[in-house]
């Protein structure tokens, strides 16, 4: 009887965690409430979860801001890690929301200089991603 009840309690304290949404499984840019959660505690300014949930967010690295990566490659190379990374949050203009093909804002990781020509290449970057996979 004291096993079945010591399973039944651990089944249910599993359950939240059976219900949660997988984290960086897709290359969706859009993130989820699991990612959107984990990713607001790394970002500095204090945004609560609900400011990233369902975003679409571009993530860059390289030294020169030059390397695009999926959701899916930034969450298993940065997030994962023990380390917490250096993030830099560029939210996009509306001209460039639209330009890029919707996304909202670049996640810079670890960028050591990034210009404004450099931003311009990136949207375009995007939106060729986004008009290739419309296609």
């Amino acid at each position: 009887m004291k096993t079945w009840a010591s399973l039944l309690v651990g089944l249910v304290l599993a359950l939240p965690a059976w219900s949660q949404e997988p984290l960086g499984r897709d290359n969706s840019p859009v993130l989820n409430k699991t990612e959107a959660r984990l990713f607001a505690s790394l970002v500095p300014g204090n945004q609560p979860a609900a400011a990233y949930t369902q975003k679409r967010l571009a993530f860059i690295a390289g030294v020169s801001g030059n390397v695009l990566l999926s959701k899916s490659e930034f969450f298993h190379r940065y997030l994962l890690q023990e380390q917490k990374p250096v993030l830099t949050l560029i939210p996009l203009t509306s001209a460039e929301q639209a330009a890029s093909g919707g996304y909202q804002a670049l996640v810079l990781m670890p960028v050591k200089l990034f210009t404004r020509k450099q931003k311009e290449n990136i949207v375009r970057q995007l939106a060729s991603q986004v008009k290739d996979a419309t296609q």
